[in-house]
């Protein structure tokens, strides 16, 4: 009887035992939020040259569907090597000395999805691994090219 009142016990023990979560929900909320406000903030800075980089991702996209050089060259580098350079060196100053583990991604879609620049990753970050919802800012392009641009910014735990 002893025996069954413990295997009852024990049963229930482990039945009404909440999972503890991975991660909290300020946590999450927290990451999805940096993501957000690193891609607002790096799209709305002034670079070196002159525009905002918000426009050198405009004419990255400009490039990509025309083929041809766009207005922004700095550096001697045209539009997408430009904002490549900006967003790596951006994220070097910032979550990658903060340890964070992330990745960038700028893609163009008209048809088929294409990306404007390799991605920009520390650590091992894939969208298969456990992440937050990632930080997703869409690039207006009225009047410039059809299709959508996406800058995506992932941070995994």
């Amino acid at each position: 009887m002893v025996v069954v009142l413990v295997t009852i016990g024990i049963f229930f023990s482990v039945a009404l035992k909440k999972p503890t979560p991975d991660r909290t929900p300020l946590e999450v909320y927290g990451n999805e939020k940096l993501a957000n406000n690193f891609l607002i903030t790096l799209l709305e800075s002034q670079t070196a040259c002159g525009p905002k980089v918000r426009d050198v991702a405009v004419d990255c996209v400009r490039d990509a569907q025309t083929g041809q050089t766009g207005r922004y060259a700095c550096d001697g580098k045209q539009s997408c090597d430009y904002l490549a350079t900006i967003a790596n060196h951006t994220l070097d100053k910032t979550l990658k000395r903060w340890n964070y583990r992330y990745n960038l991604t700028f893609t163009y879609t008209a048809g088929d999805t294409i990306q404007l620049f390799s991605p920009l990753t520390n650590g091992d970050c894939t969208p298969q691994q456990k992440q937050t919802a990632p930080g997703i800012q869409p690039i207006s392009l009225f009047r410039v090219a059809p299709g959508k641009a996406m800058l995506t910014l992932r941070i995994c735990d």
